[in-house]
């Protein structure tokens, strides 16, 4: 009689014996799984695909928003902008006219409009699940206990702060460049208002961490392994982090995050320590953006 998990090895010429080798669970390991299920080709696909797409369909989004509500794309936005156009035109004798952009929408809006960005990033993985057939759970790992949140949160938090707020200093230092530019001052004070606070819990403290990582440390993250190692596929996954958040300051600081998610995720063999680890460094984003203008 077989069982689930079993291959039966008939007996070999002079021996009694009949072996029962047992295969590994691909969900324990990210190793076994990438190496199981989807060829080198496919996952590359999904992985430069997600992100494109992602970057594509978040575009057209915003072009379309901006047509239907009269919005700028390439205008600042905020008050500073607006006093300054207006005095500028009148001075000039020209027509006073109101130019508006994403920058005076509220921060739960600009927020909202980042969740086909996400979806499209996640967008790969169930097309892969469903046509090699290894399903959802075991393709990325997304699995979760109840230690995760002890292994972590509290390695988020403490990479959020003080890691990162020390990396950037140190990289401006070293760069001659501030720490933070005038669009990030503007957005943590927009999240001052209450419901930017709540815009800010749910969509960087949660939505962000979970659709990251299954698809950088799900995905990405056992797609490369197969193909250059463990620690190797650990670097570059963040370095892909890094760069996927386009912010120059905190650069080092998203790379060192990266390292450390990827480190938890091959450790454990699945995301839950690293989404966990993710959440923790979105609130306390949310925190510190609270604190520093409370």
């Amino acid at each position: 009689m077989d069982f689930p998990g079993t291959t039966v090895v008939e007996p070999v010429a002079g021996k009694n014996e009949v072996e029962i080798e047992h295969e590994p669970d691909p969900s324990t390991t990210f190793s076994v799984a990438s190496k199981s299920y989807i060829p080198p080709p496919a996952g590359l696909v999904a992985i430069i695909g997600g992100i494109i797409g992602a970057q594509i369909l978040s575009t057209l989004v915003y072009v379309a928003v901006a047509a239907v509500a009269g919005l700028s794309l390439t205008a600042p936005g905020g008050p500073g902008f607006a006093t300054g156009n207006a005095v500028g035109r009148l001075s000039a004798g020209m027509p006073y006219e109101v130019v508006r952009s994403f920058g005076d929408l509220s921060l739960a809006v600009q927020l909202l409009l980042q969740a086909p960005l996400w979806l499209t990033l996640a967008a790969p993985i169930p097309i892969l699940a469903w046509r090699y057939g290894p399903g959802i759970t075991r393709l990325i790992g997304l699995r979760f206990q109840a230690s995760d949140i002890w292994w972590g949160l509290p390695i988020g938090i403490v990479l959020k702060w003080p890691g990162v707020p020390g990396i950037a200093w140190l990289v401006g230092k070293a760069l001659g460049r501030p720490e933070a530019d005038a669009s990030t001052r503007q957005v943590i004070e927009q999240s001052i208002e209450p419901l930017g606070v709540v815009a800010l819990l749910v969509f960087v403290g949660i939505c962000a961490p979970i659709f990251e990582e299954v698809f950088f440390r799900g995905l990405t993250l056992r797609m490369m392994e197969r193909r250059v190692g463990s620690t190797n596929a650990i670097v570059l996954t963040a370095l892909v982090f890094a760069f996927f958040h386009f912010d120059p300051t905190n650069f080092a600081g998203f790379f060192v995050f990266g390292v450390a998610a990827g480190v938890l995720a091959m450790r454990h063999g699945r995301i839950g320590p690293a989404v966990w680890a993710h959440i923790g460094f979105g609130l306390t984003t949310v925190a510190i953006a609270v604190w520093n203008l409370r």
